[in-house]
């Protein structure tokens, strides 16, 4: 049908050069005071005369973090031991480190879950998590859709607590259940993944991923009964593999956004 259309962009907010300036010194005040870049929240009330009041709802310090050096990835000796390997999709400091836990949950097994019970999977998750924590453990999660998200339909729901004691969070696209990554730069959990070091990373059925083998993670031991009550309920949506015997390394260079989980015994 023709019609015309009607939208709204903030265009004539960006090109207003006494607003840009304001909220400039605004942030500039509130780095000074906070001796860190800070990420804010704010709304703008407009007269019809282009008279304008800015509200500062929320300010959050900027953790500053040292880059690390760069990490050497190798060209494994047989491609078939390689669990993940992606390319440009990934968020974090350079690092390598062997893997001494992978939590894999099942974006199909999930999606069959009735929508009331898909809360257990968040349950199951935190006692991963908990149960691990102050173990120097090394923990890798590779999770359907978004993470931390309120919206079961998008992702596990969880909380930035639930996933704390990870070192490496992977979600993953799934098109046949809707699942899609989406870390929203600026938010509340892309500042905790930043703060705490956390290295994040997606799986797309693009040329991004270069190989996953999740086969290859269901295939070993499922080790979710020795975490949480709810092994039973869930043994087909979470596959928890204790990898710190078999040599899975995980290595990551920041400068090519190249990332390798891959199995070297």
């Amino acid at each position: 049908m023709s019609r015309d259309i009607f939208y709204v962009s903030c265009d004539g907010l960006v090109r207003n050069e006494a607003l840009m300036e304001d909220l400039r010194g605004l942030l500039r005040l509130l780095q000074t005071a906070y001796d860190y870049p800070v990420d804010i929240e704010y709304t703008i009330n407009l007269s019809p005369q282009g008279e304008y009041m800015i509200g500062l709802l929320q300010c959050r310090p900027l953790q500053l973090t040292q880059e690390g050096e760069a990490v050497h990835i190798p060209t494994p000796a047989d491609p078939a031991s390689v669990l993940l390997e992606t390319r440009g999709v990934s968020m974090g400091f350079s690092r390598k480190f062997p893997v001494d836990l992978i939590v894999y949950i099942d974006a199909i097994a999930y999606y069959r879950m009735p929508y009331r019970e898909k809360h257990k999977v968040k349950n199951a998750l935190s006692a991963v998590n908990w149960h691990c924590r102050e173990q120097s453990k090394r923990l890798v999660l590779l999770t359907p859709g978004r993470i931390c998200t309120s919206s079961p339909e998008l992702g596990v729901p969880s909380t930035f607590a639930d996933i704390s004691e990870f070192d490496a969070i992977v979600e993953v696209s799934e098109k046949r259940a809707g699942y899609m990554p989406e870390l929203s730069y600026g938010s509340h959990i892309f500042q905790d993944l930043v703060e705490a070091g956390i290295l994040y990373s997606a799986i797309f059925e693009s040329e991004s991923t270069i190989r996953f083998a999740p086969e290859k993670l269901t295939a070993r031991e499922n080790r979710l009964a020795d975490y949480s009550e709810l092994a039973s309920e869930l043994a087909d949506v979470i596959h928890v593999c204790d990898t710190a015997e078999s040599g899975v390394m995980l290595y990551y260079d920041m400068a090519t956004e190249h990332l390798l989980l891959v199995e070297e015994n």
